[in-house]
């Protein structure tokens, strides 16, 4: 789910969201507080060492992940754009998300492509990629074989 949907929500909205789909409404609450922290350090972002979201947030449930200390700092924020802008600042994010979304010229014949943006998206909002390291390769993998194609094909239209 994009990031702002997580951050747009009222606490009526996560209390039905809390219903309807507990995982999502966890992860919303991951995003929620983490970006308290991050609001303070937008430009730098918060680095490596600190916990993954503050304990002092009002989360809207007392939840292990949310609520105790050693998970907390454990427990990523389950989504690498998310997590790239949280520990590297948001300008460090912004060629991040322009490389992979935003400069890729896709054509109507480029399915195998569109399948691989589909599977990166998908990927990077699930997992972290500095925690989840299995899942680093194969993100990097989709991105070469993306930009490489973008190259390619602005190569054959000079």
């Amino acid at each position: 789910m994009p990031i702002y949907i997580y951050l747009d929500l009222d606490i009526s909205q996560l209390n039905t969201l809390s219903i309807i789909d507990f995982n999502s409404y966890i992860r919303a609450d991951f995003i929620r507080g983490a970006m308290f922290t991050l609001k303070d350090n937008l430009l730098t972002g918060v680095g490596f060492g600190p916990a993954y979201r503050p304990i002092n947030f009002s989360y809207l449930s007392d939840h292990p992940l949310l609520n105790q200390v050693s998970e907390m700092q454990r427990v990523s924020n389950h989504h690498s754009i998310f997590d790239v802008a949280y520990r590297l600042g948001i300008p460090a994010t912004i060629p991040l998300i322009y490389e992979i979304f935003i400069a890729p010229r896709l054509s109507g014949n480029d399915s195998s492509l569109k399948f691989l943006m589909i599977s990166l998206a998908l990927g990077l909002s699930v997992n972290a990629w500095f925690e989840n390291q299995a899942q680093l390769p194969l993100m990097a993998l989709i991105s070469a074989t993306i930009i490489s194609s973008r190259n390619r094909q602005s190569k054959t239209l000079i």
